[in-house]
């Protein structure tokens, strides 16, 4: 998919994730990691990134991974697992800090949901960070009974 403003500079390509993109993935999930862990030593949240991304790196993830790119950058990521009962799960949706509020996250959302209906997904369901609920809730998603849980129909 790929997604242009005016000029060629600005163009945002939103494309899969492969092995080869691990070192990426690990920098654009290390800051979400800390943000939930809180105040953690750099190599307890390399290794928690790592074990994270472990079954990707061996093929052995049902996780599909998103990269956000613009030009050659990687500015964020967003991933997408099937779930049983015709359910995805969207997590891991990161922006670097210096693309935020440019539509980059809004692009990635709709990418993620994109793969989840093709993956046959009815109800598609997320965690977020209370100061973020408004992102999702402005784009469809309800708040469940879990502290951070959210979901979408359809």
């Amino acid at each position: 998919m790929v997604l242009m403003n005016a000029s060629p500079a600005t163009t945002l390509n939103i494309r899969l994730a492969t092995p080869p993109d691990l070192p990426v993935l690990k920098r654009l999930l290390k800051p979400l990691i800390a943000e939930s862990l809180g105040s953690q030593p750099d190599n307890l949240l390399d290794e928690v990134v790592t074990t994270n991304l472990k079954p990707f790196e061996q093929g052995q993830s049902l996780t599909r991974f998103f990269l956000a790119l613009k030009g050659k950058m990687p500015v964020g990521m967003v991933s997408v697992t099937p779930q049983p009962q015709r359910q995805a799960e969207i997590n891991s949706l990161v922006v670097d800090p210096a693309y935020r509020s440019q539509g980059v996250g809004s692009k990635l959302l709709l990418k993620a949901e994109a793969v989840a209906r093709e993956l046959g997904a009815r109800l598609v369901h997320l965690s977020a960070k209370i100061h973020r609920r408004s992102f999702y809730m402005q784009r469809g998603y309800k708040p469940v009974n879990a502290p951070q849980a959210l979901l979408r129909y359809g």
